[in-house]
């Protein structure tokens, strides 16, 4: 009788040591199909809005955080997965974040646009994921002063600046991005453009003047503003308005 019991409990235990196996393959098989292997723990996605354009494309705009504390990022990349209202993809979309390199707690807004009109129309919801490379940090020698903002009359939003170029070298390319945020602070825009000129040389003063024409343009009541180069970052990472 004691060994049918022994027989018994050691056939209970291995029922349950298998279906301890199933249970943690089956919670590893949608990690392993959504495939998000890229994502690193540096970088997260801090915030992001949506909405529809007059073309009814679908934009989804946000912001990602390098947490590293000692290491910059570049080819900063967020996918976005488009669903359904009954939860079945309908599309997918990338872009890079518009500060090239992310240097340690720095931030950069994105923007995605779903380029078809009737994907768009069956979107309900999405899901981002965010990856990226280590790399150098960029020496710190861009100056930005943000001036004043503004809507104009045909409803576009403004924000106007100077960018100097503090560096020993041509600054390239220099680009100043802002995610810009309503009431709640949330982001409702995210917009870019270079200093005109777009190449800097050293000692060189350049406006640049930020234009949003989004829907949300009208809901826009403060940003974060930051300033990048192929040669350089900026002196103050961020800056708020």
């Amino acid at each position: 009788m004691a060994k049918i019991q022994k027989k018994n409990m050691l056939g209970t235990r291995s029922s349950f040591l298998y279906l301890m196996l199933l249970m943690i393959i089956l919670l590893a098989l949608p990690l392993m199909h959504h495939g998000y292997s890229e994502t690193t723990n540096s970088l997260s996605i801090l915030r992001s809005s949506s909405f529809k354009d007059d073309l009814g494309y679908y934009h989804v705009v946000g912001e990602v955080k390098n947490n590293s504390t000692t290491d910059s990022m570049n080819y900063v990349k967020v996918v976005s997965t488009f669903y359904d209202n009954a939860g079945k993809v309908v599309g997918t979309d990338f872009t890079y974040t518009n500060v090239d390199v992310l240097g340690s707690a720095e931030q950069s807004s994105f923007e995605i646009i779903l380029n078809d009109a009737q994907q768009s129309q069956g979107v309900s919801s999405y899901k981002l994921s965010v990856s990226g490379d280590k790399t150098q940090a960029l020496p710190a020698s861009l100056k930005l002063s943000v001036g004043s903002s503004h809507l104009d009359d045909i409803g576009s939003y403004h924000i106007v600046g100077e960018v100097t170029n503090q560096g020993n070298e041509k600054a390239t390319f220099v680009k100043v991005s802002g995610a810009l945020y309503n009431s709640s602070n949330t982001v409702v825009v995210s917009d870019f453009t270079f200093t005109d000129p777009q190449d800097l040389e050293p000692g060189q003063i350049a406006p640049f003047d930020i234009t949003v024409s989004a829907p949300t343009a009208n809901e826009i009541t403060s940003a974060s503003v930051d300033v990048d180069s192929v040669q350089y970052s900026s002196l103050i990472q961020n800056e708020t308005k």
